[in-house]
C-alpha cells in the first residue's frame, strides 16, 4: 500500500488513480442519491470506458518493454518442462476472456429461449392442460390459442388494440376513458412500483389519449421519467366524475369530441362505449377553425 501510496503521490500511476477515482465517484452517487430503477450503474459504467482507453494508450510502452526483456523472460520465467510461466499466465487470461465471450453470447439466447418456455407452459396451463409437458409438446398452435384467449389481461389488451385499427379521421378526435371503479386495469401489474406506468398502456395499444387517466391516489408515483410533470390524483374518482358531462368537459379541454368508455366487471367480461359529444360553434369560431 505504502508503494502504491508514493507512485500515485509522484504521478507514476497517474492512469490508476484517475480510473480509480471515477470509479469511486460513480459508486456514491447510488449510494448518496435515490435512483429509480437501478440506474445508478450507468454512473459506475462509465470507468470500464476511460480504462480501456487508457489501456490502449499504454500498449505500446508494453510491447517495447516485453521486448527489451525478452532475455530476461527466458532465463528467469521457466517452468516445468522449458513451458515459460508467462506463457502460461497469458494462457490462462485468454481462456478466461474465450469463457466469458461464450458466456456473453449465450446468454441473451438462452433467457429468452427460457422465457419462451416458460410463457408456453403458462398458455398450457392456461387452457387445462395440467401436469408436466415436455418441450416439443409445447408448439401446439390450437392448444396455445385457447391458453392466450383464456389468459387474464387478453380481453382487456385485445380491446384496446382493436381501437387502434379506427379510421385516422376518427381517432384524432376520440380519447379514451377507464374509470377507477375498474380495478383490473389499474391494478394490471401486480408490483406496487410500477402503479405510475399503468396509464401508458392504452395509449401505447390503442393509439389514443387517455383523460383523467392518472392512477389511483394511493399509488406511489415515482417522481423519475418526468412523471412530475403530470397532476397525481389526491383523492378518489367520484361517480360525478364519470358522467358524461364531465368527461366531454375534459375531453373538448384536450381537443376531442368523443370518447370511449372502457370498464367491466373483471377481467374476462369487457365493455366500451362511446360518447359523442355536444359541440356548438359559433360563426366566428367556425371561420377560425
Amino acid at each position: 500500500v505504502g508503494d502504491v501510496r508514493e507512485a500515485a503521490i509522484h504521478g507514476r500511476i497517474t492512469d490508476v488513480v484517475v480510473v480509480a477515482v471515477v470509479a469511486l465517484a460513480g459508486w456514491a452517487a447510488g449510494e448518496v442519491i435515490d435512483i429509480h430503477g437501478g440506474s445508478a450503474v450507468y454512473f459506475s459504467d462509465v470507468q470500464r470506458w476511460l480504462a480501456l482507453s487508457l489501456l490502449m494508450a499504454s500498449a505500446w510502452r508494453w510491447l517495447a518493454l516485453r521486448r527489451q526483456s525478452a532475455e530476461f523472460y527466458r532465463r528467469v520465467y521457466v517452468g516445468v518442462g522449458g513451458v515459460r510461466i508467462s506463457h502460461v499466465f497469458l494462457g490462462l487470461i485468454w481462456l478466461a476472456i474465450g469463457i466469458t465471450m461464450i458466456l456473453n453470447i449465450v446468454r441473451a439466447p438462452t433467457t429468452a429461449l427460457r422465457a419462451n418456455i416458460d410463457l408456453r407452459r403458462a398458455l398450457y396451463a392456461e387452457a387445462g392442460v395440467n401436469g408436466p409437458v415436455g418441450i416439443r409438446s409445447l408448439a401446439n398452435p390450437a392448444t396455445l390459442a385457447e391458453g392466450l384467449r383464456r389468459s387474464p389481461d387478453y380481453a382487456l389488451i385485445s380491446t384496446l388494440r382493436a381501437l387502434d385499427t379506427t379510421p385516422q379521421s376518427l381517432k384524432q378526435r376520440t380519447a379514451v376513458f377507464i374509470p377507477q371503479s375498474y380495478a383490473h386495469f389499474w391494478r394490471i401489474w401486480t408490483e406496487p412500483e410500477r402503479c405510475s406506468f399503468v396509464p401508458f398502456i392504452v395509449p401505447a395499444t390503442s393509439g389514443m389519449a387517455l383523460i383523467d387517466g392518472m392512477p389511483p391516489a394511493d399509488c406511489d408515483l415515482t417522481s423519475q421519467y418526468g412523471m412530475t410533470k403530470y397532476k397525481r390524483r389526491t383523492s378518489a374518482q367520484l361517480p360525478a366524475d364519470t358522467l358524461p358531462v364531465a368527461l366531454c368537459a375534459k375531453a373538448k379541454a384536450k381537443g376531442f369530441s368523443r370518447i370511449i368508455v372502457i370498464e367491466g366487471p373483471d377481467s374476462i367480461h369487457v365493455t366500451q362505449r362511446a360518447i359523442e359529444c355536444p359541440t356548438s360553434r359559433s360563426p366566428r369560431l367556425a371561420v377560425s377553425w
